[in-house]
């Protein structure tokens, strides 16, 4: 038989663990192409940053690019003399967060040194954007921005995460000013001056790692944080910071956390949102009280939502994201211990604030100052001073399909379906994309953050990394290849 040939359509992390894994998992020869614009595979948005002061926001042991070989990245990094390297990645007991540069060159070597396997698999990358997409009679043609073409058996979306928000403010007169900093992914922080007054908006993981990598430069002007509704990442549990006295045997490992039992509140046959909230809480307190932490409590629910979100009803899906979803988020997407603490103690010292406010309009002054009118939390509008305003407000997802070429083309011609919740497209269980009509495609599947509204959370490394170890015993059915046992 002929090798079988799957076109990756995007190579951040999402890409270059679909690619990893196929080649480790199918038995028959398999020609994987990805296709990314950038020279390297694996970086994408989050890993693309240089700044040292950026680190993984959980432990080396769920970063790897296959969640079927937990050990692989932390193996790396031994390989690579990491903890000599970077001694303040190491806690206590052992584990380790590691700087987002290390990992993106990980993913690098890894991919690499996967791309010519014993069996006859490769993976090739293709430099060049991915804009259309159609059927055949035997096949997939994807077309490129290059004007070439490329035939395939199936197609895997790995396109990655909305675009980041651009508010009002700043467009219009601010765009183009040199103290507002609209993408600080992209463009870095070297042109605030150390004794800057300094307006971040929101506070998720991306303000606190901002905040972290100004301080880390010596910056000594005041800095504020402002959100809606006053939110922050909760740092991760200080249980993880030491051994535990009697590990399990054997050994608890992620696929465990992921697939293991549900709680009786979560497995029952009528969800609601507020069913879940009530009973989370409720968890949550129960395994505070045993010493475990409330994160015990609400990782029951976390850990397996792909398997719990699916069953709730659509209006109760809008539910939780109306109401609940920046909750989930504050205690979901845990800040580095390193980071944690670097911004605490610049909060004690007064130079750092967070404050419940909303940034309504950004204006500018003949002297290059910008003035923010903050939106208090009793309404009044009160306007303050900066000399560099920061956007960290989070993605778009309104926009990810219109901003992606191939998923505009695939909603045009009526193969894709925007889920109702607004999150991503609409797939099946096995990620094959679903039609308007509901008839699956089994060509084309889709992964990562573009499946949020179908399973809830597939949103970091551990995640997707499972999603894909998933979803590969039902593409080699339809590929008609076998698994290595």
């Amino acid at each position: 038989m002929a090798r079988r040939q799957i076109i990756i359509v995007g190579g951040g992390f999402s890409g270059a663990s679909a690619a990893v894994q196929l080649v480790r998992k199918i038995a028959d020869p398999l020609a994987v192409t990805i296709v990314e614009p950038s020279p390297v595979i694996g970086p994408g948005l989050a890993y693309s940053t240089d700044d040292p002061s950026f680190r993984l926001n959980a432990i080396s042991g769920v970063h790897s690019i296959d969640v079927a070989d937990p050990g692989h990245f932390t193996r790396w990094c031994e390989d690579q003399g990491l903890m000599g390297s970077d001694p303040e990645a190491r806690l206590p007991n052992g584990e380790a967060f590691i700087r987002r540069r290390d990992f993106r060159r990980y993913l690098a070597e890894t991919v690499q040194s996967h791309a010519l396997q014993p069996n006859g698999s490769t993976i090739t990358h293709v430099r060049s954007r991915a804009d259309d997409l159609h059927l055949m009679d035997e096949g997939v043609e994807v077309s490129l921005d290059n004007g070439n073409s490329i035939v395939s058996d199936a197609v895997i979306l790995a396109v990655g995460n909305a675009p980041l928000r651009r508010p009002d403010w700043t467009k219009g007169g601010t765009e183009g000013h040199p103290g507002l900093i609209p993408d600080p992914l992209r463009r870095g922080l070297d042109t605030i001056k150390p004794d800057a007054r300094v307006l971040v908006v929101g506070a998720g993981l991306t303000a606190l790692d901002i905040i972290a990598s100004l301080l880390a430069r010596g910056h000594s002007g005041p800095i504020k944080a402002i959100s809606r509704r006053g939110l922050r990442p909760q740092p991760q549990a200080p249980r993880i910071f030491a051994p535990q006295a009697d590990p399990p045997e054997p050994p608890v490992v992620p696929l465990d956390l992921l697939e293991g039992e549900l709680p009786d509140y979560a497995a029952a046959e009528s969800l609601t949102a507020l069913r879940l909230l009530r009973d989370m809480r409720r968890h949550a307190a129960e395994t505070k009280a045993d010493g475990l932490g409330w994160q015990a409590g609400f990782d029951a629910v976390s850990l397996p939502l792909s398997r719990i979100w699916p069953r709730l009803p659509v209006e109760e899906k809008r539910r939780v994201l109306r109401h609940l979803r920046p909750f989930y988020d504050a205690h979901r997407f845990r800040t580095p211990p390193m980071t944690d603490l670097a911004v605490q103690a610049s909060e004690g010292s007064g130079q750092v604030s967070f404050r419940k406010a909303a940034l309504d309009s950004l204006d500018t002054q003949p002297d290059e100052q910008l003035v923010a009118n903050l939106r208090m939390a009793d309404g009044q509008v009160i306007p303050e001073t900066f000399d560099a305003v920061i956007n960290c407000t989070g993605f778009d997802t309104s926009r990810a399909i219109r901003h992606n070429p191939i998923l505009d083309s695939l909603h045009d011609q009526g193969m894709i379906s925007p889920h109702p919740t607004g999150l991503g497209i609409v797939t099946d269980a096995e990620n094959r994309v679903l039609a308007p009509g509901g008839a699956s495609i089994p060509q084309i599947r889709a992964i990562g953050p573009i499946t949020t509204g179908v399973f809830g959370d597939p949103l970091g490394v551990f995640f997707i990394s499972a999603q894909i170890h998933r979803l590969i015993p039902g593409l080699a059915r339809d590929l008609d290849v076998k698994l290595l046992s």
